[in-house]
């Protein structure tokens, strides 16, 4: 986990030069550049970048563990420009794998506008709502403390996986 850009949640912009401040810390920091923000890469003069920046930098590594990839390693890797890969919205591969719900709450939490993304609290109560993958014998019904993410598996909130059938954290 890069933990290198860390900064405050909120930080409110009031002009160019801030503006132009905030950007070149992206830039200058260990920030992974296929995981940063739309609204990191050309900072407005006068916003706040709140916490729903670090929803979408959540949504890549959602993604990432959802399809084995992050959703602009691939572009990274060509050496294309990930700024302008962002401005659009990111489309979902459909996957038989998972629920509408979870492929929704992941549109939800890249969608380019930051104002668009939910707040953490949301991100939460959809995950609460969620209903585990595939039936299998001794699977999990509820998200605590595992959510369903891959089909061979759950993975934990204390780092372990359990994988199907048995297992344990």
């Amino acid at each position: 986990m890069d933990l290198g850009s860390m900064n405050r949640a909120r930080i409110e912009v009031k002009g160019s030069r801030e503006a132009m401040a905030v950007q070149q810390t992206g830039r200058l920091s260990a920030c992974t550049i296929s995981y940063r923000a739309p609204e990191l890469f050309t900072v407005q003069s006068h916003c706040v970048i709140d916490e729903r920046t670090d929803i979408w930098s959540l949504g890549c590594v959602l993604y990432c563990m959802m399809f084995g990839e992050g959703p602009y390693d691939l572009i990274f890797q060509k050496g294309d420009s990930v700024a302008l890969a962002v401005q659009n919205q990111l489309r979902v591969p459909p996957s038989s794998r998972y629920s509408a719900a979870l492929e929704r709450l992941l549109s939800s939490m890249m969608a380019v506008s930051p104002q668009e993304r939910p707040h953490v609290s949301h991100i939460l109560d959809q995950l609460e709502g969620l209903q585990s993958a595939p039936e299998w014998p001794g699977h999990h019904t509820d998200l605590s403390p595992c959510t369903a993410l891959y089909p061979q598996g759950l993975v934990c909130v204390g780092g372990c996986t359990r994988t199907r059938p048995t297992g344990s954290c």
